[in-house]
């Protein structure tokens, strides 16, 4: 899940209605990235139980002014929960080669016949070598893949958008640019499984 500054409100949502799926003992995984992936699967679980607790160190700032800052779970925003989990660096420019190369390396890696890869970002790469081989074996180790896009269908392949390079690797894409989008991407998700 890319959760840099043009698609944290989308993840934020995303995670909001999808949370079932990251219920504290299940089996999925969240990896939030924006260069690196980082294991976020704790983190988001609690906050979407409502059992994250905000850190008593941030710094208020003018509502909206962070991505995911409106979206809320028991006084805890969505960008407090992102600046507070560990080496997630939201000031990296976005790398999705790096991170789906990672991703395939690490002891992480997401494969079996019971796994579906859920890719959520806008496949902006800032001009870094997009790797799409990477991203071609995690699909390929799952029993499906589906990447909700969080931009319109008229920007993929636009500027940076490596999306072109990625979408023939993945089985579906959704375009969840708004809560109707996410909404159709979740029952995407649902009626793959």
């Amino acid at each position: 899940m890319d959760v840099s500054h043009s698609v944290a409100r989308a993840a934020g949502f995303f995670l909001a209605l999808a949370g079932e799926f990251v219920a504290l003992g299940r089996r999925a995984r969240i990896f939030a990235f924006v260069a690196k992936p980082v294991d976020a699967t704790t983190e988001i679980a609690r906050w979407i139980s409502g059992d994250a607790r905000a850190r008593p160190d941030r710094r208020v700032r003018a509502r909206g002014e962070r991505p995911g800052a409106g979206i809320e779970r028991s006084g805890v925003t969505f960008a407090d929960l992102l600046e507070g989990i560990r080496d997630l660096n939201l000031s990296a420019p976005s790398d999705y080669g790096r991170a789906f190369h990672s991703l395939l390396t690490s002891r992480h890696r997401p494969r079996g016949r019971d796994t579906v890869l859920v890719i959520l970002g806008d496949g902006r790469t800032n001009r870094f070598e997009p790797l799409p081989w990477a991203l071609r074996e995690l699909a390929a180790g799952c029993r499906g893949s589906i990447w909700l896009v969080s931009e319109p269908a008229s920007r993929w392949g636009t500027a940076d958008s490596a999306l072109a390079a990625f979408l023939p690797e993945v089985d579906l894409a959704v375009e969840a640019k708004d809560l109707d989008g996410i909404a159709r991407g979740v029952a995407a998700l649902v009626r793959k499984l």
